[in-house]
């Protein structure tokens, strides 16, 4: 009898909800259909604005069309501006949301929807961090784009505008396809091991903030051939919230590595005790 009963508990709670589900679903589904349009209108609209239209595109264009497309785009008129912001409020209004519904996958609602749930939230945090570098990128531009360093805390950070067509120490200079070459691989390279590592919430915000800031480097070389830059240490390469993202990732698969290997030898030590204790 009490078998039966605790048969019937764990069927109650795998069993899914349909109308619970089902706007779980929908909203989901409006969220992965926002991050597709708003990376379009981004990728489209970005590169067209007039203040910052790069020289490499205006020598194919006539001044009247250079000024025509500031007029058209630059002020936020353009389909693509308004509904690809609008998309992108979505994102970040249904994160939220589907996180709170991630707890609630997990007990009811298959396991499908618990992946598909999950891998939303991992899209959309990606997507706003990059979305983020690319803003603090352009929000440079207009401010700080005058070729002097201005100081933001003391004698310790700066804010120094600088177009690197290479990697740091100007490694590699020129070489804008291969690195971009190099950045699509890394981004596969994350992709895959974020199925690998898709249980462990360490490993999985390290390759998001990985992935976000590949992705903000990369969307620089291929419109610009060359990545904006403008944190300035003085003692370091400047660099941006990208490469800050790449290596606070890069520090917490190390943090995952050191917990890994010391969960290790704490089970090997526990192991040949236990052994020990039964000879």
């Amino acid at each position: 009898m009490t078998d039966v009963v605790k048969y019937t508990k764990v069927n109650q709670l795998s069993s899914p909800n349909p109308f619970i589900e089902g706007v779980a679903i929908l909203l989901v589904s409006l969220g992965f259909i926002s991050i597709l349009f708003y990376l379009v209108a981004m990728f489209v609209s970005v590169p067209l604005v007039g203040k910052w239209f790069h020289p490499h595109y205006q020598k194919f264009l006539s001044k009247d069309l250079v000024e025509y497309i500031y007029l058209q785009w630059g002020k936020g008129n353009s389909f693509w501006i308004r509904h690809g912001q609008g998309a992108f409020w979505a994102v970040l209004l249904t994160w939220p949301i589907l996180f709170s519904l991630l707890g609630l996958a997990r007990k009811r609602l298959r396991p499908l929807f618990y992946n598909l749930t999950k891998a939303y939230l991992i899209a959309a945090s990606v997507f706003l961090l990059a979305y983020f570098d690319l803003f603090s990128k352009q929000w440079i531009i207009w401010h700080y784009q005058d070729g002097r360093s201005h100081p933001v805390l003391g004698k310790i950070l700066y804010f120094t505008y600088a177009e690197n067509r290479g990697m740091a120490w100007s490694l590699l200079e020129g070489w804008t396809f291969f690195l971009s070459s190099m950045s699509i691989l890394a981004i596969l390279v994350v992709i895959y091991f974020l199925r690998i590592f898709w249980n462990s919430p360490l490993m999985v915000s390290a390759l998001v903030l990985i992935l976000a800031g590949a992705l903000g480097n990369l969307y620089d070389r291929i419109w610009y051939a060359y990545v904006r830059d403008f944190l300035d240490l003085k003692f370091w390469p400047i660099f941006n919230l990208a490469d800050s993202f790449i290596c606070v990732g890069a520090v917490l698969i190390l943090v995952h590595s050191f917990w890994e290997e010391k969960q290790k030898k704490l089970k090997e030590e526990e192991s040949s005790t236990l052994s020990s204790s039964i000879q």
